[in-house]
C-alpha cells in the first residue's frame, strides 16, 4: 500500500558491504521509492593489525578485510600465538566476534582477550576455553565498565595445528544507556494495572489513579515490585477544560501529605498529557498553556526541589518551536508522540523530530521516547470481534521498536524509553487496541530493550 514501511531485517550479520541493490520484479505501476534508509551495527574498522607470525600472504590485516570473506590470518606456528588490532583511538567496547579457522573439529581451544592503550595491551577481559569447530563464531562480551581501549589482543593458548583466525569483528558499546524503561499506561486508570507483568524487564511504571488514595495504592504496589514511577498529576492541577485550578497550590499541598513518602520512587511528574494539543481543543493559547505548565513546575519543585517534570509534544506542535519556544524552562524531560511510522511524522522522521526538540533544550534537559507498541482495530464492540494482528503487522512494529532502541542507545540526551502500550484494551465502543503483551515479536523486542536499559 502507498505509504507503507517495508522493513527488511537480516537474521544473521551481513558482511561489510559498500553497495545495496533493490530489484523490484513485480509492481502494479511504475516502480518508485520514497525513502530508503540503511541501518548498521556499531562495528569498528581497525586501522592496523600486528601478529606474532604470518604465513605467506595470510596477513594479520585479513581479519578485518570484510570485503573478502575467504581471507584469513595464519600465524605459521603452533600455540601460543597472538594478533593485535589497532582501533585508531580509544573506544568503549561491547563485544568481539571471532571466526575460527582451525583444521580439526571438536578439539579444545583457549583464547585470552587483552585490551589497553598501548600496542601491547595488558588488561585481560576474557579467557575462553572449550571444544570448538572450524567456522565457529565465538561471541565474547567485554565487561561493562572496561576503560576505552585502542588496542585489542587475541592470544591463542591452545589450538589444533597452526594458529589462524578468520574475520574478527570488534563492536563499540552504545554511547548512551537510558536510565528508565517502561510503558505509558502500565498503571493508569482505566487500563489494567500491569506493573507486575513488566517488572521482569522494566524499571518504571506510569501511574494515574482515580483518587489520591488510589495513587498511593499504586505507588505502594510499584515500590513493592521494585519499580520507579512517573506520576500523572493532571487531576491535582487542572480543570476539565485544561485551565489551571484556582486552588492548585492548596490541592498540591494536600496531595503531597499523602504521596510524599514515595517521593524517592517518583522519577518524574507528568502534569498533563499532550498539553498544547489538548489546550487548543479548548481555545487555550500556547502562551497561556506554557504559563500554566511553568506554574505547575514551580509548585512541584517548591516541595521537591530536585523533582523532574515531564511533558510531550504532538506533531502539530513542532512547527511552533522555531517561532515560539514551547518548552518551559523548569521542565526536565521532553517527549514526542507520533505513531504508525518511523519515517513520516509531521513532515520529519522520528529522529529528526527529536533532533528538532534537542535544538531548543538546555544542557540539563533530557528527551524521553514514546514508541507505539500496539495495533489498533476499528471494531464495534457489539458487532464484531477484533481481528488478531498478523505476523507482518507484528514484525513491522517490532522493527520500529528496534529502531527506537537503537536511537536511544546512540543519543546521550535520551533519559528513558516508554512504549505505548503493554496491555490490550478497548479504547471506546469502536476501537480496540492490541498491546505488546499480545504481539510476540514486539513483546520480545521490547523486553530485550527493557532488560538492556534496566539491567534485569
Amino acid at each position: 500500500m502507498p505509504g507503507t514501511d517495508v522493513v527488511v531485517a537480516f537474521s544473521t550479520p551481513v558482511k561489510r558491504v559498500r553497495y545495496i541493490k533493490i530489484a523490484t520484479t513485480q509492481s502494479p505501476s511504475w516502480v518508485a521509492w520514497h525513502k530508503i534508509r540503511v541501518f548498521a551495527e556499531n562495528i569498528i574498522s581497525p586501522i592496523d593489525a600486528q601478529a606474532s607470525g604470518t604465513y605467506l600472504a595470510n596477513a594479520p590485516s585479513n581479519v578485518y578485510d570484510y570485503d573478502n570473506s575467504s581471507s584469513y590470518w595464519n600465524s605459521g606456528g603452533y600455540a601460543s600465538q597472538w594478533i593485535t588490532l589497532n582501533l585508531g583511538s580509544p573506544r568503549r567496547l561491547s563485544e568481539l566476534r571471532l571466526n575460527l579457522c582451525q583444521g580439526q573439529n571438536g578439539v579444545s581451544t583457549r583464547h585470552q582477550i587483552f585490551v589497553g592503550n598501548s600496542s601491547v595491551p595488558s588488561t585481560m577481559v576474557a579467557d575462553v576455553a572449550g571444544a570448538t569447530n572450524g567456522g565457529d563464531v565465538l561471541t565474547i562480551r567485554i565487561p561493562e565498565g572496561t576503560a576505552p581501549s585502542q588496542w585489542v589482543r587475541i592470544s591463542t593458548l591452545n589450538s589444533p595445528g597452526w594458529v589462524c583466525m578468520g574475520k574478527v569483528r570488534v563492536y563499540e558499546a552504545p554511547v548512551n544507556r537510558p536510565a528508565y524503561f517502561g510503558y505509558y499506561g502500565s498503571s493508569m486508570s482505566p487500563f489494567t494495572n500491569v506493573t507486575g507483568l513488566i517488572a521482569s524487564h522494566g524499571n518504571t511504571t506510569w501511574i494515574r489513579g482515580t483518587s489520591t488514595s488510589d495513587d498511593v495504592a499504586r505507588l505502594q504496589d510499584a515500590q513493592f515490585k521494585g519499580m520507579k514511577a512517573v506520576l500523572d498529576v493532571e487531576r491535582v492541577f487542572f480543570n476539565a477544560d485544561y485551565t489551571l485550578r484556582s486552588d492548585a497550590s492548596t490541592q498540591w499541598n494536600t496531595y503531597v501529605s499523602s504521596i510524599g513518602a514515595y517521593a524517592g520512587d517518583i522519577v518524574a511528574y507528568y502534569p498533563l498529557d499532550e498539553p498544547y494539543f489538548k489546550g487548543r481543543t479548548k481555545g487555550i493559547s500556547e502562551a497561556l498553556m506554557k504559563s500554566q505548565l511553568t506554574q505547575v513546575a514551580n509548585i512541584v519543585k517548591g516541595s521537591f526541589p530536585t523533582a523532574k517534570l515531564a511533558m510531550t509534544f504532538m506533531a502539530q506542535d513542532m512547527p511552533l518551536l522555531a517561532s515560539t519556544n514551547l518548552i518551559p524552562a523548569n521542565f526536565d524531560w521532553l517527549g514526542f508522540y507520533c505513531y504508525g511510522s518511523w519515517q513520516e511524522c509531521g513532515g520529519r522522521s522520528i529522529p529528526a523530530q527529536y533532533k528538532h526538540i534537542s535544538d531548543y533544550l538546555t544542557s540539563s534537559q533530557r528527551l524521553f521516547l514514546i514508541g507505539d507498541s500496539n495495533v489498533r482495530r476499528n471494531c464495534n464492540y457489539q458487532t464484531c470481534t477484533p481481528a488478531v494482528p498478523t505476523a507482518a503487522e507484528d514484525d513491522l512494529l517490532a522493527s520500529r521498536m528496534t529502531a527506537y532502541g537503537g536511537f536511544a542507545s546512540l543519543n546521550p540526551k535520551v533519559i528513558g524509553v516508554f512504549n505505548f502500550i503493554y496491555q490490550s484494551f478497548r479504547e471506546d465502543e469502536n476501537w480496540y487496541s492490541f498491546g505488546a503483551a499480545d504481539l510476540p515479536l514486539t513483546r520480545a523486542v521490547s523486553e530485550k530493550i527493557g532488560k538492556a536499559i534496566s539491567g534485569k
